[in-house]
């Protein structure tokens, strides 16, 4: 396991220096976007060759759980369900005033 895990690292490693192209490169291998043959100047070219399509994949998928973490957000902010932006305020302060 750990030949395994120090083979993807110097993969990911050697397709990208800055983390959000080594996060995105891990993010293409998990996601089965691209094969990974354990041959290492094999899997470069082919990963260096959809690098583009790789990144525009993991900003798309980050952008979809940024969208999603909104939405949830959204949910517990709405008012009509007692959320954070309610009127739970005034009431708090009825409580308070009446201890």
């Amino acid at each position: 396991m750990g030949m395994i895990k120090n083979y993807l690292n110097d993969l990911i490693c050697a397709c990208a220096e800055e983390t959000f192209g080594q996060d995105a490169v891990e993010f293409a291998i998990l996601s089965n976007q691209v094969s990974v043959t354990g041959v290492l100047d094999a899997d470069v070219k082919a990963i260096m060759s959809q690098y583009d399509s790789i990144v525009e994949a993991y900003h798309s998928e980050l952008s979809r759980q940024e969208a999603e973490k909104a939405a949830m957000f959204g949910q517990f902010n709405d008012p009509s369900i007692g959320g954070w932006g309610s009127d739970n305020d005034d009431r708090d302060r009825e409580i308070s005033e009446a201890a």
